[in-house]
């Protein structure tokens, strides 16, 4: 089943390393939303312990966290769920392209914020469509007359409505799933740690080629954030590499 099969990849899947080594999976937010609800629930729930979270995003509201202090618990499974704030997430991503684009223009091939594909994936025009499926528009409220008013609010659409978005929906949920890890107490700042060892990775899905740090994204002359998530009182267990 799709399910089973998710489950080995998460077990079994590393990605080889510059340093030498591989990387394993370190966690996954697996999307709620849809027609398999339940089914998503039951598979989050019982690898809670490998950091397989649950998630859902918003409505796309503006200066909505990227990850939530707390999780929800208003849903039918009664499990933790994690409301993203995906306007802040597509924004983070499209800008990392923006300047990945631009910088490699200028004859530069890397540095912070910048976005690395893997030749050895295939990656082909298709998957490049739906990273960039969508783009932010403005809209202003208006009055009864119909005139505008300096009431605006600003969301994330489809550029063509044929076009599919998998692909960027998939990298803002591997994003929010780096803020996850981070909320735990992961350090973007120490080096990795590439493993050689056979022990079954503690957690689940890739993380984008490169993992951005947070910070305040510029994007279409305004700025969108994408915050550090904030630790909560609550007791969490600590990150462990």
């Amino acid at each position: 089943s799709v399910w089973a099969d998710l489950d080995h990849a998460l077990l079994t899947r590393r990605y080889p390393h510059a340093l030498g080594g591989s990387l394993r999976v370190r966690a996954t937010c697996v999307d709620t939303g849809g027609h398999a609800s339940v089914q998503a629930y039951k598979f989050c729930r019982a690898r809670k312990s490998r950091r397989v979270w649950p998630i859902k995003g918003d409505s796309g509201r503006e200066g909505t966290k990227l990850w939530p202090s707390t999780p929800s618990r208003k849903n039918k499974g009664n499990v933790p769920l994690y409301l993203l704030g995906v306007f802040a997430g597509k924004s983070a991503i499209t800008s990392r392209l923006r300047s990945s684009l631009l910088a490699r223009q200028r004859g530069e091939g890397g540095g912070p914020g910048h976005w690395h594909f893997a030749a050895r994936d295939n990656i082909g025009p298709a998957y490049f469509e739906e990273l960039t499926a969508e783009t932010c528009i403005t809209d202003y409220a208006s009055t009864r007359g119909g005139r505008a008013t300096s009431e605006r609010r600003r969301r994330w659409v489809l550029r063509r409505s044929d076009l599919k978005n998998e692909a960027l929906d998939c990298s803002v949920y591997s994003y929010a799933a780096l803020h996850g890890l981070m909320a735990l107490g992961l350090r973007l700042e120490r080096p990795p740690r590439p493993s050689h060892d056979t022990a079954p990775p503690m957690i689940a899905a890739p993380t984008p080629a490169i993992l951005p740090r947070p910070m305040d994204i510029p994007t279409q002359g305004k700025i969108a954030s994408a915050p550090r998530p904030e630790p909560t009182r609550a007791k969490r267990p600590r990150w462990e590499p």
